[in-house]
């Protein structure tokens, strides 16, 4: 348990970097979002129509049914996820939040590759089932978000490619403590 703990700590401060990497000192994430016409007239105009923070579908399900699907069908349709209240860009709030969800992930993941020990006797092998664990994970959630809820494919696609990284990355940790002489 303790190689497991101390593979967990390592692994979740790798991909904690990782993300300071991928979000912070690149541009190619943020390449597929779009610019407005204009952001402080956009905020302005954001702040009068939507009432709280939270999360926004337009048109939205409480319209009369056949009002919704004439809205759908004429278009614009958006999903906002609105936070009405600022806060600092580099929210500290928000990394240690980012820190702590990267910890408990990291340690489900040392759980799982625990429990399928006799079946990846390989460092290789612990690697590639965790890879093979976040492939799953960021196709079901990502690509579902580009499916069922047409978010661009291309924002999708940069959000995957930073899980299935960080997958690998803790996946590549884990595997050098978590061995198959622990399982006994």
């Amino acid at each position: 348990m303790t190689k497991q703990l101390i593979g967990t700590a390592i692994a979740t401060v790798a991909i904690f970097m990782w993300g300071f990497v991928y979000w912070g000192l690149m541009s190619a994430p943020y390449a597929p979002l779009k610019a407005t016409n204009g952001d402080a007239a956009a905020g302005q105009a954001l702040l009068e129509l939507f009432p709280s923070t939270g999360m926004y579908l337009i048109p939205g399900a409480y319209n009369d049914p056949e009002d919704v699907a004439r809205m759908f069908a004429e278009g614009p349709i958006a999903m906002v996820n609105f936070v009405r209240e600022g806060h600092p860009m580099e929210d500290p709030a928000m990394m240690g939040q980012g820190f702590v969800l990267n910890l408990v992930v990291v340690f489900l993941l040392s759980v799982v590759m625990k429990k399928a020990l006799p079946a990846l006797p390989n460092y290789s092998d612990r690697v590639v089932f965790a890879a093979l664990l976040g492939l799953t994970a960021v196709v079901m959630i990502n690509f579902g978000d580009a499916v069922w809820w047409r978010y661009p494919w291309s924002w999708k696609f940069s959000q995957a490619l930073y899980g299935f990284i960080s997958f690998c990355i803790a996946g590549a940790i884990l595997g050098k403590f978590i061995k198959p002489e622990q399982a006994a």
